[in-house]
């Protein structure tokens, strides 16, 4: 039964690590076709000889986007990191409710290295 819920927990993780994942190049699809849009706004406000005017807008949603992205990567890559720790702290849990795994006490209290 023990095994079954390491199993299910291990489960879990990648579930929510893939979920992380596929958000993340959602995203990506959007940022790129935001990238796009803010490229023909662009091209249309030097037709426009408008481009002196707005182009500090266009510059910023540029900016912007590209910084969600780099946090965005941040994050899910952050969160990879912590789904295999609890990984790894499952299976380091004893197998038996009176079986102590000192390995397990040190990663808690002292955290992964």
């Amino acid at each position: 039964k023990l095994q079954n819920m390491r199993a299910w927990k291990e489960q879990r993780i990648l579930k929510l690590a893939e979920r992380s994942q596929y958000n993340l190049h959602q995203f990506n699809v959007e940022a790129d076709e935001v990238k796009k849009l803010n490229e023909e706004l662009r091209e249309e406000l030097i037709k426009a000889n408008l481009i002196q005017k707005y182009g500090n807008v266009i510059n910023t949603i540029h900016w912007n986007v590209e910084m969600i992205r780099e946090l965005l990567v941040m994050l899910v890559e952050e969160m990879k990191r912590s789904y295999e720790d609890i990984r790894i702290m499952i299976e380091l849990e004893p197998n038996t409710k009176n079986e102590t795994d000192v390995r397990f006490k040190d990663i808690a209290t002292y955290g992964l290295k």
